[in-house]
């Protein structure tokens, strides 16, 4: 019991530290300074040169999991990314962009396969306001889900040699396995041919057979 405790605070700080960390970034002058700016005069502006160090500062701090930082405006357009790719793209349906605009609260995704690579993410998001308060858009944080797997790491033999902790979401379905890596992102009990159906959907399961 004192060893799934142990590693359930482990993941709740994992979460709770990025929630922060998200919030404490989307209060920064310089994502409020771009949004604030007409698009038309963005680009190569010195508010886009202050938002591209910002950027690249916080990136700095996750190398190796943070796939993506993003600036999303009111319309959910992703106006600026740390990944050029995913500039000018698209996210208004993503739960991240929506919730923070609907409730004003920082937000933590489940594990989403991307329509893009089919890989998985997780999300942290915050509201971006001026300095009345009012909404200008959203930050997003967009990690490679395997982070879960190296936050597991650290409670392998944590019972003894040979004991491995695997982490499950509400769905039933492994978000990490220390001991069967392979068989992540597959539900440890059998769900119907609608209820695959239906979990795909919502992203929540990758684009594959029912096997």
């Amino acid at each position: 019991k004192l060893a799934g405790e142990e590693t359930a605070n482990r993941i709740d700080d994992f979460f709770s530290a990025n929630l922060d960390q998200v919030e404490r970034a989307a209060s920064l002058s310089a994502f409020i300074n771009y949004l604030n700016l007409d698009p038309m005069v963005r680009e190569g502006s010195s508010q886009e040169q202050q938002l591209a160090l910002t950027i690249g500062s916080l990136k700095a701090q996750e190398q190796a999991y943070l796939t993506s930082i993003g600036l999303l405006d009111l319309q959910g357009r992703n106006v600026y990314d740390s990944n050029p790719a995913l500039t000018g793209g698209s996210e208004d349906t993503g739960e991240y962009f929506v919730q923070p605009l609907r409730t004003g609260q920082i937000f933590v995704s489940s594990v989403l396969f991307s329509d893009q690579n089919g890989d998985a993410y997780l999300y942290f998001s915050a509201p971006v306001r001026n300095s009345s308060g009012q909404l200008m858009g959203v930050l997003r944080l967009r990690y490679d889900a395997l982070i879960l797997q190296e936050e597991l790491g650290a409670s392998v033999n944590l019972l003894g040699a040979r004991t491995y902790p695997m982490l499950i979401d509400e769905l039933n379905i492994r978000i990490a396995d220390l001991a069967r890596p392979s068989e992540i992102y597959k539900a440890i009990a059998p769900l119907t041919a609608d209820q695959i159906a239906s979990i795909q959907a919502q992203k929540r399961l990758p684009d594959l057979p029912p096997e």
